[in-house]
């Protein structure tokens, strides 16, 4: 046989048997790719609705406990028009889950929807519980809505949230002995490309051992890469062959072949060691292994990063709400809180500025620094502030926030021991307590504050105006107490002297009791003695009438005398 016919013949050989180790490969390659696309389709957008499951159930849970806080009708309103929507998003929620089981045939399905139906329940049980409460809380109870919150509101959400966790550690199982079956495929496919890769290589070596070394030396290089890349060894160095024939088309298939499975090696070992940032570069648009790997990174790395923000919100809010709790005067709650808030949100200064009111109705209140974190005092700058004067007066008269990403030259500095610079990034934000002002709080930065850091500090702001609220209002029952006190040891004093005065009251009662006795007798003598008089006034008046009858008597006999002495003196 001509040299041409055996290199043709040598050749086809090569090829066929290339094609081999190609269609071995790329049916364990898809083997591989359509286990990762199973990963992605079964497990992760599971865990995908049923985390959006969750942070739903979240959400509806603290609107309610808001709602059940504040007394502001528009709030109210508000706060129920979105726990309505909540609800909706629930049911759908719920539906698609369900749906999503309805059409997976796996054995433990029925185990999943028996599940979602016992969180049905419970939900169910909690939507009844959190209508009462709202019908509580609409009536202005508030009192009443957060102990039924406490007593039922609490078991019944935990019970339904116990739901979810035992659907996503269902899931999370299966996504890990989906990612076990993974590796082990790849092994697999991995030492049967090894054993198929010998053997052919044992026969390709009966065929070409008569060739020139000009022909062996490429063949034995791809050989030797392609066992290298069966046992799993990335291989660094590139066959060189410069000839534009059947051979140069061997060694670029064996090159694309070891990079492509170099670069699912490292992938693959990326997902299992949990990093999810490094990018996948799809080949062509045949490459499917290339593409469900891409598709399975980019959806972990979405669900890995919020569940880290959710985490870190949720984190953030727990240990606030530890540093705040206790009864604590307002200047020790607010370094605590401003000690706390300014590294969390990696900021390099900040500073809490409490609402006081002017009891002169004519005049507005001030608003004074309290505490602060790594802020340098500067003659120039004021650290009290009335409503609408500066940054934090026009916050706290707007009562919205303040950011600014280009702070002005004659603006604060942030000072180290290296020097001061001007901050990058300014953010003041007035906190409320039932649409009440009770201070602002102003942060600056070197860098941008990111969304996640502006929504931590939105969602602590209530958290610290109840307390602060909470503060005030115990240093003012402590005023109250302290008067009250001063008061009641003026009123002992008080009833000690008229206890006194009571006694000398009553001696004298006494004396006035005798006195009295004494001025009835006397009074009884005397009402004897007018009786008396009157009887002899009596005797008198009728003496008096008798002097009078006889006087007239007399003045009768003196005219008839009269009368007789002139009858005399005339005869």
């Amino acid at each position: 046989m001509r040299v041409r016919s055996r290199i043709l013949l040598n050749t086809i050989i090569i090829l066929v048997c290339l094609a081999m180790i190609g269609g071995i490969g790329l049916f364990f390659t898809h083997h591989v790719a359509n286990m990762s696309m199973s990963l992605v389709e079964k497990e992760a957008i599971p865990i995908l609705k049923i985390n959006e499951l969750e942070t739903s159930a979240s959400e509806m849970w603290l609107r309610l406990i808001k709602h059940s806080a504040v007394s502001d009708v528009k709030v109210m309103q508000k706060l129920e028009q979105e726990m309505l929507q909540l609800k909706t998003k629930i049911a759908e929620h719920i539906k698609s889950i369900e749906e999503m089981y309805a059409i997976n045939t796996d054995n433990d399905v029925n185990h999943n929807l028996e599940i979602l139906q016992t969180f049905r329940e419970n939900w169910q049980q909690f939507e009844t519980i959190a209508h009462k409460i709202l019908l509580l809380s609409q009536d202005f109870t508030k009192g009443d809505a957060l102990r039924v919150i406490i007593t039922k509101g609490q078991p019944a959400y935990d019970k339904a949230m116990m739901n979810i966790s035992e659907m996503f550690k269902y899931h999370s199982n299966n996504m890990d002995f989906l990612e076990r079956a993974a590796l082990k495929a790849q092994e697999q496919a991995i030492w049967a490309i090894i054993i198929i890769t010998l053997l052919i290589g044992f026969f390709l070596f009966l065929f070409i051992n008569k060739f020139s070394n000009r022909l062996l030396t490429p063949l034995f290089q791809i050989n030797s890469h392609l066992k290298s890349l069966a046992q799993g060894k990335p291989v660094e160095e590139n066959i060189k062959y410069k000839e534009n024939d059947e051979i140069g088309e061997i060694v670029s298939s064996a090159q694309d072949l070891k990079a492509s499975i170099n670069d699912t090696i490292a992938q693959a070992n990326a997902v299992a060691a949990g990093d999810y940032s490094k990018e996948v570069t799809v080949r062509s648009e045949q490459d499917q292994l290339g593409r469900a790997l891409s598709d399975m990174t980019q959806t972990l790395r979405e669900v890995t990063n919020k569940n880290e923000i959710e985490n870190w919100l949720k984190s953030g809010q727990a240990q606030l709400n530890q540093k705040l709790s206790g009864e604590e005067d307002i200047l020790q709650l607010s370094e605590k809180a401003i000690n706390f808030i300014t590294p969390y949100v990696q900021a390099q200064m900040g500073a809490i500025y409490l609402f006081e009111e002017n009891h002169d109705k004519q005049e507005q209140g001030v608003l004074n620094m309290k505490a602060s974190h790594a802020y340098t005092w500067r003659k120039s700058v004021s650290n009290n502030f009335a409503l609408g004067e500066g940054l934090v007066g026009q916050a706290a008269l707007e009562r919205k926030t303040i950011l600014i990403t280009q702070a002005p030259d004659d603006y604060i500095y942030i000072q180290s021991a290296l020097g001061d610079s001007k901050p990058g990034a300014i953010l003041v934000m007035p906190f409320l307590y039932e649409d009440s002002l009770k201070g602002v709080i102003e942060l600056a930065t070197f860098k941008v504050f990111t969304e996640e850091q502006i929504n931590f500090i939105k969602q602590a702001m209530p958290t610290l105006a109840i307390a602060v609220n909470s503060a005030v209002s115990r240093q003012q029952m402590q005023t109250l107490l302290e008067q009250t006190q001063t008061q009641s040891q003026e009123l002992a004093v008080q009833q000690e002297n008229l206890q006194q005065s009571n006694e000398e009251l009553q001696a004298q009662s006494e004396e006035l009791q005798a006195q009295q006795e004494e001025l009835r007798q006397t009074n009884e003598e005397l009402e004897e003695r007018t009786k008396e008089l009157e009887r002899q006034s009596l005797e008198i008046n009728k003496q008096n009438i008798s002097l009078q009858e006889s006087k007239a008597e007399i003045e009768q006999a003196s005219v008839a005398l009269e009368k007789k002495a002139y009858e005399l003196e005339m005869a």
